[in-house]
């Protein structure tokens, strides 16, 4: 058995990860499978020969969501200050014009991007 953990987004709320979790576990190869809303995190345990980790981000995908590969450098600041969806959208555009950067995404709940 074997173990990964994958970064998710979309998520708000206990439903959300419940969703991504039931998902996972649909898997083929996956035997257990557990999402920590507060970190954003799909943490699994798998059989290496039957897992395939497109599979996996298919099932993510289609639940709604999105599974971020773990390609490159990830960084998590904590934000300050936002009130609603609009200040969430509004930091995300201005970081997403940074150099370097390639996607940023603010989730309103947990005050991360």
């Amino acid at each position: 058995m074997e173990n990964k953990s994958f970064a998710i987004e979309g998520m708000t709320c206990a439903s959300c990860a419940q969703t991504v979790e039931k998902a996972a576990k649909k898997v083929r190869g996956v035997t257990k499978a557990s999402v920590n809303l507060a970190t954003e995190k799909l943490s699994i345990e798998y059989d290496e020969p039957t897992f395939s980790v497109e599979n996996l981000q298919k099932a993510v995908d289609n639940s709604g969501y999105e599974m971020i590969a773990q390609e490159g450098t990830t960084q998590t600041f904590a934000i300050e200050g936002m009130t609603c969806a609009s200040c969430a959208q509004t930091i995300e555009k201005a970081v997403g014009k940074l150099s370097g950067v390639d996607k940023a995404s603010v989730n309103l709940a947990t005050e991360k991007m």
